[in-house]
């Protein structure tokens, strides 16, 4: 397995660092940290070996940063397995969603962990944006790592399902962290007052039921009634204490609309593993 693991250099990134971590030990998986700065504004006096020079040294300096970002967590959080992971580094100037997005795309990397924060305030909400934003145009699931998360193997994972679609590969990925941990799956639908129960909907819950989880030990299927999405899942992951919620991001039914996904995004407190709507791959 190949992480990619994009880093602002913040608290919440050194936080979803943690995570990457320990994952990577768990899967024997590589890490690929990955910081995006800002272009350089061009001083139009100088010459084009000057300008060359000038962004070799930007970029230089950036790769020494980048790879101090690790060093740091060697002296100061020793318990982390990172001696035990192939960490490479890359450092790419532009737009953070447009290049993080290019090149998880463009390379082969199979999960993507990066930290986000709540909406408290527009910094917050800057971050949590950017996450979201990411989650909508990769092609490759995104691990959101809230700031408040604290690293702890998980036993209970919840996988929110509307039987729209198979979601096959979504499914394959939970249950791979499912048999590493032993961990119990939750597969969740939330019914809304007036479900809409179809063919689809039925032959894609017996798929997944009796084909795609049958060789997992510890699996539910549950259902939660609830006009109010959100506050459903939120009801659910606190009473059923769920350590990792995990979603297929969905397009929203009108433009006005934000999806249930990217408002989990903002506001939960556990782990979100957000798989790519397969539409728009």
């Amino acid at each position: 397995m190949n992480i990619l693991f994009p880093t602002d250099y913040s608290d919440n990134a050194c936080n979803a660092f943690q995570f990457a971590c320990y994952l990577a030990e768990k899967f024997n998986a590589n890490i690929e940290i990955l910081h995006v700065y800002p272009m350089l504004v061009i001083d139009n006096n100088l010459t084009m070996n000057g300008l060359s020079n000038q962004l070799e040294q930007l970029k230089q300096s950036q790769m020494e940063r980048v790879k101090k970002f690790v060093e740091d967590f060697k002296v100061h959080a020793s318990k982390l397995p990172i001696d035990k992971i192939n960490i490479r580094y890359q450092v790419l100037s532009g737009d953070t969603v447009v290049e993080i997005c290019n090149y998880s795309n463009q390379n082969q990397f199979d999960l993507i962990v990066m930290g986000t924060k709540g909406a408290t305030n527009s910094e917050d909400l800057k971050m949590g944006t950017v996450t979201s934003n990411i989650i909508a145009k990769s092609k490759v699931p995104v691990l959101a790592i809230p700031a408040e998360a604290v690293y702890q193997d998980i036993q209970k994972i919840a996988l929110a399902e509307d039987f729209e679609k198979a979601d096959t590969e979504p499914i394959e990925l939970i249950k791979q962290i499912a048999k590493l941990f032993n961990a119990y799956l939750s597969v969740l639908h939330i019914s809304e007052v007036k479900d809409n129960i179809n063919q689809v909907r039925t032959q894609n819950y017996y798929k997944i039921k009796h084909q795609n989880v049958r060789d997992l030990a510890n699996v539910s299927f549950d259902v939660v009634n609830g006009r109010d999405k959100v506050l459903a899942l939120d009801q659910f992951i606190e009473d059923e204490n769920v350590d990792l919620l995990a979603m297929v991001s969905r397009n929203p039914k009108t433009a006005q609309t934000e999806s249930l996904l990217g408002q989990m995004v903002l506001h939960a407190d556990i782990p979100i593993l957000a798989f790519p709507n397969q539409e728009a791959v």
